[in-house]
């Protein structure tokens, strides 16, 4: 009698088995977002993430006075200081004064920070209490340059199902894939193959960044099967996080 390994490894080389490995998206998350100086809020078009640093770049000036003094994100020029300029904060983040209140006045009016997500859309506004002879606006650009550490979503498929003659059972060659985005010291993955008698059948990925795969081929008895993966990471900046379990037809 042969062994299952060795019926396995027969099968599945006359079987000219492909596996296309799955590719984890990326996309640039950036907004471009217009604050006038009125009091009225602006807003990014999308939510933040908790985890995620996004830079944020504020230019322009305008006139606070609806004569030719000028401020900016961080500075102004008073009425009466000729062309000096001082350091202001009416222009705010999330109801607080921005980063660019603390930055040096520069005559390119281009002031750049980075700023920790929080969930939700930024938020921008310029505090003044006389806002209606304002004109102008800033031009405010937010762009994600580092992203949230995530986990998954786990990917539990089958490349392959023979069946065995000799066995009498299906051979599955199973890809257990857990893509992660992020520094991650650990990734442990698992896929349940789960019949109407209960597990029949478990295959494990171990890993860190950018994802840890694990691939087995196991003999299991006439169907139906469900594929349950579920997935767990430790991250480098102290953080973990847990996919439930998901499940699909095999």
């Amino acid at each position: 009698m042969r062994s299952v390994r060795a019926l396995a490894a027969a099968a599945l080389a006359a079987a000219a088995l492909v596996v296309v490995p799955a590719e984890v998206a990326s996309a640039v998350v950036a907004d471009v977002v217009a604050v006038v100086p009125d009091g009225t809020p602006a807003r990014t078009a999308f939510a933040t993430d908790v985890g995620a640093t996004y830079q944020i770049t504020v230019t322009g000036a305008y006139s606070y006075n609806g004569r030719q003094n000028l401020a900016d994100c961080g500075w102004w020029n008073p009425e009466w200081a000729g062309d000096a300029w001082f350091p202001g904060d009416t222009f705010r983040l999330d109801g607080s004064p921005a980063a660019c209140t603390s930055q040096p006045y520069t005559t390119t009016h281009t002031y750049t920070w980075t700023q920790p997500g929080t969930g939700a859309p930024f938020t921008f506004h310029v505090y003044d209490s006389l806002p209606w002879d304002n004109i102008g606006s800033l031009v405010v650009s937010v762009v994600e340059v580092s992203p949230a550490t995530r986990l998954g979503p786990v990917e539990c498929s089958v490349a392959r199902v023979v069946r065995d003659s000799e066995l009498d059972m299906l051979l599955v060659h199973v890809v257990l894939r857990v893509p992660v985005t992020g520094a991650a010291l650990y990734v442990q993955g698992e896929c349940r193959l789960v019949g109407e008698r209960g597990t029949a059948a478990t295959i494990y990925a171990y890993g860190a960044s950018p994802e840890a795969v694990g691939t087995d081929v196991v003999p299991l008895p006439d169907g139906p099967y469900q594929a349950c993966a579920s997935a767990w990471a430790f991250f480098v900046d102290g953080r973990d996080a847990w996919v439930d379990e998901t499940c699909r037809a095999i």
